[in-house]
Parts: C-alpha cells; sequence; structure tokens
C-alpha cells in the first residue's frame, strides 16, 4: 500500500487539475495560452509525507520532515508546485515562514504554469502570504542587497504563461485588498499597464470589473507616467471597456486623467463615441458630447461617424441626442454618401425610418440619394426589408420614380429581386416563437443544474437541455417580391395623379394645387447630384450618370454650423436668426458651414424661404456667388427645387447690391458667372432646372438677356440643356431654345457638336407624335 500512496496523491493533483480547467470553462474563463501535453501529469511525484503535511497545513508535521538530505527544491507535484506553492495556494501562512527559512529561492521557484508561489497566493486573496513573501525574501537576500530588492520585482512582475502578473491574477479573481497591496508596492505600479495574452492590463481587468477605487488609483499613476500609456496603446481599449459594461463612473474617470482615450480606436477602428453609440449607451453618449464639443464629426477607421452607427443599429434615442445638440450633423455621410436615413434604411432599422418621417426637420433627407444614386427606399428594397418598403411607400412624399446610378427605380429592384423573406407578420411571430423558446430553455438548463442526479445513455443525451438545438424557422409562405407588388399596384396610380405630364399647358393653366405640388416636391427632392458620385462607362439608352469621380474628402467634413443658426436656417426663421447673431457676437456668415460646405444662403435656397434668402443676401451679399462642396451656387439649389421667386431675387438683389457698391460695370458679369456656373457635373443653373422638371424656373433663366447661350452648353454626360428638354418632351421650352440655335449657328452649333445627338434622343423617347420636335431639328440639321 505504501508504493500506492504516491501514485494515489497524484492522481489526486491530476484530478485537481481537471476540475480547475472544468471550472474556469464554466466561468467563462478562456487562457489565450495554448498547453501542451507535457505540460500536464509529469513524471513528478512528491513524497507522501511532506504532501500530506503540506495540503493538511501541518507544522509540527513539517518539523519532523526536517530531513538534511531532504531538498524541498526538488520535492515537486505533477504539475510542479512546490511545498511553499500548496501553502500559498490553500493560504496556509503559518508554513510560509519555516518552508522560506529553510528554502528561500523557493519564492522564486515556478510550476508547470510559469506560475510562482505570488501567484498563487494572490489568486487566492491570501494578503498575509502575499506580504509574507515579499517581506520575507527581501529579508533572506539580504545578504546581497542591491539584488534583493531586483529579485522581488521580478517575482511581482512575472508573468505566467497566460502573460498573467500576481496583479492580474488578484483582479482576476477579484481580490482586490491583495491587488491594491501589490499596486501601491514601490516599484511595482508600472505592472497595472503590462497586458497579458489576451491584451488585458490590470488597469483593464480593474475597469471591466468595477473596481472604482483601484481603477482611479492606477488612473492616477498613468496620467503621470509616459511608459505606461504607450503600454496602454498595444493592449485592449480601456475606454470600449468601460462602454461595454455601462459604467459611467469608470469612464469620466478614464477621460479625467488622460483625456486622449477619447481617441483610441477598436479592432475595428470605431472610436469610443461610435462604440457608444451602436450599442445604444445613451448616457455615455450624452457625456463625450456635452465633454468633448468638437468629437462628434471626426470620422472612424471605416468611414463612418457615430451617429451614423446609431442609425444603423436602431438606437433612436442616442440619434434624438446627436439632432439636439448637432442639428447639422444629420447631413454627415459615410464612404458611400449615405445619411443617417439611407443607413437605417439598408439595415432595417424601421424605429429610426418611422421617427424621421414624422420629423419635418429631417424631410430633406427622404428621397436624398448616395453616391450610387439610392434613395433610402431603393436601399431597403435592395436589401428586403419589407417594413421598411411598406413605411416609405405610403408616404406621399417619397419619390418613387428616383433611378439610381444603374438607372433602377424601386419598382425595377422589386422586379428584379430573386430571393424571399418573410412577410412582417411572419417576422414577429417568428420572433415570439424565438423568445418563448429561449425562455424555456433557460428554464429547462436551469432545472438541470439543480437537479442532483444526471441521466445516462443515448435516450438522455438526445433530451439534454444543454444540448437543445432550436428548430429551423418555418420556411416562408410569401416572397418578398409579392408584398413589393402590393405596395407598389397601389401606388402607382398616385404617381400617375401626383406627376403630371410635361407640356406648355403646365405653365399656362397655374393653380394652387400645382403649385403645392411644386412645393412638395422641392422640399422632398434635395437630391445633391453630388453624393451620386460614380463614374460609369456608357449605357445602352439610358446614359443618367454624373461623370465626376469624388474623393473620400469631398463628403462628410469637419465643418459644423453653429446649431442655433442651423435651425433658424431650415426653419427660415428671421427672428432666430438675428437672434443668434446677437448673443454670439463672433459668428459669421461665411465661415459657417454645414458638413457638406452649404452656407445658410444655400440652405434657405434649396428648401425655399424666400424671406430669409432675401434677409441674408442684404446682410451679406457675397455669399450670392458662394459654393458648396459639390460647387453648387444657391442658384443651382433654387433652380433645382423650383423656387422661382428666390431665383428671381438672388438675380435682381445681387445686381442691386453690386449697383449701390459702385461696380456697375462688375455686376452684370457677376450675374452671368453664376448663371453660367457649372458644379461638378458641369451643370449650369439651367442644367438643374430642366433636369428637375422645374420649367417655369428654366424658361426664366433661359429667357434673360446673355444667358442663353447656357442652353448649348454641356456638361458631364455630355448633355446640353437644350437635349434634356428634348428628352422631357417639353416643347414650350424646346422651341424657344431651338430660335435661338437658329439665329446663333457658328456659336451654338460648335458647342453642341460636341454633345450627344439631339434627333436621336427625340426618335429614341417618340415624343408622343408631337412632330413639332423633329420640325425644328431638320431646320437645325439644314443650318
Amino acid at each position: 500500500m505504501a508504493t500506492d500512496e504516491p501514485r494515489c496523491l497524484a492522481s489526486s493533483l491530476t484530478d485537481d487539475i481537471q476540475m480547475e480547467a472544468r471550472r474556469r470553462r464554466h466561468l467563462g474563463i478562456h487562457d489565450t495560452y495554448e498547453y501542451k501535453a507535457s505540460d500536464f501529469g509529469r513524471s513528478n511525484s512528491m513524497e507522501a509525507a511532506i504532501y500530506r503535511v503540506a495540503i493538511a497545513g501541518d507544522i509540527n508535521g513539517l518539523r519532523l520532515q526536517q530531513d538534511s538530505q531532504l531538498n524541498l527544491l526538488n520535492q515537486l507535484t505533477p504539475r510542479g508546485d512546490t511545498i511553499l506553492h500548496i501553502a500559498a495556494r490553500l493560504g496556509h501562512h503559518h508554513l510560509v515562514e519555516p518552508i522560506t527559512s529553510r528554502c528561500p529561492d523557493l519564492v522564486k521557484s515556478k510550476n508547470y504554469n510559469d506560475d510562482h508561489p505570488l501567484h498563487l497566493a494572490a489568486a487566492g486573496g491570501h494578503v498575509y502570504i502575499v506580504q509574507s513573501l515579499i517581506t520575507i525574501a527581501g529579508g533572506h537576500l539580504s545578504g546581497r542587497e542591491t539584488g534583493a530588492e531586483q529579485d522581488i520585482l521580478d517575482v511581482i512582475k512575472g508573468q505566467n504563461k497566460q502573460g498573467n502578473t500576481p496583479l492580474h491574477m488578484a483582479i482576476k479573481d477579484h481580490q482586490y485588498e491583495v491587488a491594491l497591496f501589490l499596486f501601491k508596492r514601490p516599484g511595482s505600479q508600472i505592472t497595472s499597464c503590462v497586458p497579458n495574452l489576451e491584451k488585458k492590463s490590470p488597469l483593464y481587468m480593474a475597469a471591466e470589473a468595477g473596481h472604482e477605487e483601484l481603477f482611479e488609483l492606477m488612473m492616477q499613476f498613468v496620467a503621470s507616467n509616459v511608459d505606461a500609456q504607450n503600454m496602454l496603446k498595444d493592449g485592449q481599449p480601456l475606454m470600449h471597456v468601460a462602454i461595454t459594461t455601462r459604467n459611467k463612473v469608470i469612464l469620466e474617470t478614464a477621460l479625467k486623467y488622460v483625456s486622449s482615450l477619447i481617441d483610441a480606436p477598436d479592432r475595428r477602428g470605431r472610436k469610443p463615441l461610435s462604440y457608444a453609440a451602436s450599442i445604444g449607451y445613451v448616457d455615455a453618449v450624452c457625456y463625450i458630447l456635452d465633454t468633448f464639443v468638437d468629437y462628434t464629426d471626426k470620422r472612424d477607421g471605416d468611414g463612418s461617424y457615430p451617429i451614423l452607427e446609431a442609425s444603423s443599429q436602431g438606437h433612436i434615442e442616442v440619434v434624438k441626442e446627436f439632432l439636439r445638440r448637432f442639428p447639422d450633423s444629420r447631413e454627415l455621410l459615410n464612404k458611400e454618401g449615405q445619411n443617417i436615413l439611407r443607413v437605417a434604411a439598408k439595415s432595417g432599422k424601421a424605429n429610426i425610418v418611422s421617427h424621421m418621417l414624422k420629423a419635418p426637420e429631417l424631410e430633406m433627407l427622404i428621397n436624398d440619394t448616395d453616391e450610387d444614386g439610392n434613395t433610402p427606399l431603393l436601399l431597403a428594397t435592395k436589401n428586403a426589408h419589407a417594413e421598411i418598403v411598406s413605411i416609405l411607400t405610403w408616404d406621399k412624399r417619397v419619390r418613387l420614380e428616383i433611378e439610381n446610378g444603374e438607372g433602377f427605380t424601386a419598382l425595377d429592384a422589386a422586379l428584379t429581386y430573386e430571393g424571399t423573406t418573410h412577410s412582417i407578420h411572419e417576422r414577429r411571430s417568428s420572433q415570439h416563437h424565438h423568445r418563448r423558446l429561449a425562455a424555456a430553455d433557460r428554464r429547462s438548463i436551469s432545472d438541470h443544474r439543480s437537479t442532483t442526479a444526471v441521466a445516462s445513455g443515448p435516450a438522455s443525451a438526445s433530451s439534454s437541455p444543454c444540448d437543445y438545438a432550436p428548430s429551423s424557422p418555418p420556411p416562408p409562405s410569401s416572397s418578398f417580391l409579392l408584398l413589393i407588388f402590393f405596395f407598389f399596384h397601389l401606388l402607382l396610380l398616385r404617381i400617375r395623379t401626383k406627376f403630371e405630364p410635361p407640356n406648355s399647358s403646365y405653365l399656362s393653366e397655374p393653380s394652387a394645387r400645382k403649385r403645392a405640388v411644386v412645393k412638395q416636391v422641392a422640399l422632398s427632392d434635395i437630391q445633391m447630384e453630388a453624393e451620386k458620385g460614380i463614374y460609369v462607362t456608357e449605357t445602352k439608352d439610358r446614359d443618367t450618370h454624373d461623370r465626376y469621380e469624388y474623393k473620400t474628402s469631398d463628403f462628410g467634413r469637419s465643418n459644423s454650423m453653429e446649431a442655433a443658426m442651423y435651425k433658424a436656417a431650415i426653419a427660415g426663421d428671421i427672428d432666430g436668426l438675428t437672434t443668434a447673431l446677437q448673443q454670439d457676437s463672433e459668428l459669421n456668415l461665411h465661415n459657417e458651414l454645414t458638413p457638406r460646405d452649404d452656407t445658410i444662403l444655400c440652405i434657405a435656397a434649396r428648401l425655399g424661404h424666400h424671406h430669409l434668402a432675401e434677409h441674408i443676401q442684404s446682410s451679406c451679399p457675397d455669399l450670392f456667388k458662394s459654393q458648396n462642396y459639390n460647387n453648387d451656387h444657391p442658384l443651382h439649389l433654387a433652380a433645382a427645387g423650383g423656387h422661382l421667386s428666390i431665383v428671381q431675387s438672388l438675380i435682381t438683389n445681387a445686381l442691386r447690391f453690386a449697383i449701390s457698391s459702385g461696380r456697375e460695370t462688375e455686376a452684370e458679369q457677376d450675374i452671368l458667372y453664376v448663371i453660367k456656373g457649372q458644379n461638378k457635373q458641369r451643370n449650369t443653373p439651367l442644367h438643374m432646372a430642366v433636369k428637375d422638371r422645374q420649367y417655369e424656373v428654366a424658361l426664366f433663366l433661359f429667357k434673360r438677356p446673355g444667358s442663353q447661350i447656357t442652353s448649348c452648353v454641356l456638361n458631364l454626360e455630355k448633355k446640353s440643356a437644350l437635349y434634356m428638354a428634348t428628352e422631357a418632351g417639353h416643347e414650350e421650352l424646346f422651341e424657344l431654345m431651338m430660335q435661338f440655335v437658329a439665329s446663333n449657328v457658328v456659336d451654338a452649333q460648335n458647342m453642341l457638336n460636341d454633345g450627344q445627338p439631339l434627333l436621336h434622343v427625340a426618335i429614341t423617347t417618340r415624343n408622343k407624335g408631337n412632330s413639332i420636335f423633329y420640325h425644328y431639328l431638320f431646320l437645325y440639321q439644314q443650318c
């Protein structure tokens, strides 16, 4: 039996290892170090009497075993523990001094995991043993004073195979008294920033565990030590763990001492504000926005913005906080040229879409397009988000006829959709079904854990709640295509009645209803052509895409208009603008720009705020010539929106202010410069008006003396305003332009020769039998 005793002890230790491994897996503790078979169950075997003494903490038994031939350094368990490791792990503090007095080098000994006895004492929370190991080690090694302190620091800073120091071990197992002792010891503070194999430092673990006192002490050290700050850059981001655990005290403490942490990204390139927005942590978002005012318009590594992250994840309260503090953040775009409404529609966040449709100040986003020409409706259709398609198609402000860069409308996208998806009712039923299954699953697991007897055999294994796998959802009974057909079938009639065919009678029979339609379309049609930004090759018959190739710097610049001024501009509130200027004497109308470089006059011109535009122009006449990131003048935006009164007042006031300032000779030249001005797609204001079928504006611009030649100016698509009028079938405007061409053969013809052929577009559109186009075109060809 005596010979079997060491083998039994070895077996017991091996069982301990396996139990510890199971415990760590159960708690979700996954060590990054990959163990080898040789790490476990070594051929070591501690002498039976010594092992029993160590396990029992029997100091008298230890004294009886003081055999001069017995070397404690060689007495190891199967996992490489010395007798000091066992005493330290089990908290037998009265054994530590006798062991270290006989064999002081055991303080530096390591087991199979490279743990010192100090690691095990710290993990167990045995603060007295931790103190004794350090104190005794220093005393026994006093024969070489210079090396003694270094040996102790080597042990305190020593890392095991997972890269953990004793300080890591203490915090990991929530032994805060030990952690405070280790951290406060002179020379060991730097270990708070040492990352383990999981890239976690003790500082990170303290934040993760929510130990506020220890975390603040460590942050005070980090704030005063540059090396510590550099070490943290290699670990997991500190701010993100504070946000993940939703611990505002930890968050505020970290930024209080090291404000530069606000710029630390995670592996996906997300900065703290974006991460907080993406998980819907409203308190953190508000704190960062209020403390770091200029941080809202900083891009992440992927080119996105915090408000876009919140919108894409459906966190409506976070979006509201951004818009409340920074109203013009609604104009921020990601690299695809998508704003908050488009990313919500693309991600399938119906709550965000519904909220934005109800907010009058966000109406400008409804039909806005990204750089591929996709509206929110198109994105929802292409990504099979049936509920959002339903919400958008029933809103009368949504323009269903808008085409993207590929020439597809939302209906075209639905017709070419090949996948299937659940109907709205099926989705909600499926979600409710899975929630019920998940709740039943949790109850079953709870009951299973409380049961002492575990059934065995194949039958019980198959019914074990731990092996439960929820059943797959039932196959869909309706396709996404059928759902889209339903909505579009009902709304195609609305398109026909709302948008009348372009002809001369549209202008000859003005009515309040038609003007209301023009106004409504103008408000919802803020589709900045710059955001299409794609370079495409020619298609068969339809070449409607902008050829300017955009750079990343064209979108979402770091400008941000003062909030009160922006709100006044959006609402057309002259009194609000006046108040904002009076409250802040440093505000300058020239310098206040939105993220897409719009001045306040650009906003007023786009949204049709006639009185506000006149007020701004009288205060700052030079804004008439200002340009945004797409090189649009305010006149481009007013023309595209069909705001005739603003187009007229912009030109009239520009001339009047120039004359009053003694610049009579330059006045007309400045006006013609803007009228003939081309944006990045080379569109003039006349192009914009014809393109968006604002024929009243187009007629005014064309008839103005000196500007008729713009009807022959080509854009990047090689289309003139004359070509666009032919394409749209507007006979009155076309006839006037052709009369000009006939009387100005040399210049006009030379310009048109480089563009797309007029006769071909008349034939292509077939123009419903109207011969006037062919008559004038043949006259032109003969000329």
